[in-house]
């Protein structure tokens, strides 16, 4: 449902200036959710989330969670 998401957020953005109040709900909505999965994973797995064989996707996932939520930040604060 993310990618579709973002499909529908890039083709109204194409057509109008701004996002609309609704898909910036959206879009927060998303960055809680993806957040709060990466803090439950991070609880359940303790020091094998870094250590395990999987731990570069672990770190991908960080940056991709920290990144969505820089990008709330930033809306929120030019709001």
């Amino acid at each position: 449902s993310n990618a579709i998401f973002i499909g529908v957020d890039v083709h109204m953005s194409a057509l109008q200036a701004s996002n609309s109040e609704s898909l910036r709900l959206i879009q927060y909505i998303y960055a809680a959710l993806f957040t709060v999965e990466l803090i439950l994973r991070i609880s359940a797995s303790g020091r094998e989330f870094v250590s395990s064989d999987d731990w570069a996707w672990n770190f991908l996932d960080v940056f991709i969670v920290l990144s969505s939520l820089w990008e709330v930040g930033v809306d929120i604060t030019e709001a």
